[in-house]
C-alpha cells in the first residue's frame, strides 16, 4: 500500500500485495480480499480491474499466504487519501478495541472471555458491536476450534495460534477490518505479525513503521 496511490485500480494495489507476498518467502496466496469504497462491507470481495478507488475513500483487505502445510491471515484498512474526521475517529476505535482484547491474551482465558473484553471496549468506546465472533482459532486450516465468540469455554493454552479480527462500520456503510496472528506462550502472549496497525488511519502511499 506504501506503493500505491490514486489512480490505481483495486486489482492493481492488490497485485502489489500478493506479488510482496512472494517475494517475502510465501509459497502462495490462500486468499486476497480487497474493496474499496461502498464495496468494503462484502465480506470476500475481490478486487476489480475496473474501480478506481477515489479521494477520501475507505480501502479494505483481508489476505493470507500459503507457507508449506501452514497459512497466515491478516487484514488492514487504509484511506485512499484525505480521510474525514469521522472515518479517522471509527479507525482509532476499532484499533483500540483489537489492542485492548490482545492484551487480555494469557493461558487460561476462554475463548468467550476474548469476545466480551472485546464487546465491552466497544461500548466503552461508542462504538456499534453487531458481529458474531472476533476471531478464531488457527493451524493447518483457515479457522480451526475454538471460534472466539459466546458460548465458547475453550481455555486458550500455550501454543495456541488465534487471529483476532473486530470490524466496524461508520455512519456512511464504510466497513473497517483489522487482524492479526497471536501466539499464546506460557505466561501471555507474541504477536506474530510484523506489528499492529497503526493507530491512526494510515492512507496510500505513505510509508508505515513498525
Amino acid at each position: 500500500m506504501e506503493a500505491s496511490k490514486l489512480g490505481d485500480s483495486e486489482y492493481d494495489m492488490a497485485n502489489k500485495i500478493a506479488n510482496n507476498i512472494i517475494n517475502y518467502g510465501a509459497d502462495g496466496t490462500l486468499f486476497l480480499c480487497f474493496a474499496s469504497g461502498e464495496r468494503t462491507p462484502q465480506s470476500h470481495a475481490h478486487a476489480e480491474k475496473t474501480v478506481f478507488p477515489k479521494e477520501g475513500e475507505i480501502i479494505r483487505f483481508d489476505v493470507g499466504g500459503s507457507y508449506g502445510a501452514f497459512a497466515s491471515d491478516f487484514a488492514r484498512t487504509y484511506s485512499s487519501g484525505n480521510p474525514t474526521e469521522h472515518q479517522k475517529d471509527v479507525y482509532r476505535k476499532l484499533i483500540t478495541a483489537q489492542e485492548e482484547t490482545i492484551n487480555s491474551v494469557k493461558p487460561g482465558v476462554t475463548a468467550e472471555d476474548l469476545f466480551f473484553t472485546c464487546k465491552a471496549a466497544y461500548e466503552r468506546l461508542g462504538l456499534p458491536f453487531y458481529f458474531p465472533h472476533i476471531g478464531h482459532s488457527f493451524g493447518i486450516e483457515l479457522h480451526e476450534s475454538p471460534m472466539l465468540r459466546p458460548g465458547i469455554k475453550t481455555p486458550l493454552v500455550p501454543g495456541m495460534i488465534i487471529n483476532i479480527e473486530p470490524i466496524a462500520k461508520d455512519d456512511d456503510g464504510n466497513l473497517y477490518h483489522t487482524e492479526d496472528l497471536v501466539l499464546v506462550t506460557e505466561d501471555g502472549f507474541r504477536l506474530l505479525t510484523l506489528g499492529l496497525a497503526p493507530k491512526e488511519l494510515p492512507v496510500i502511499g505513505q510509508k508505515i513503521t513498525y
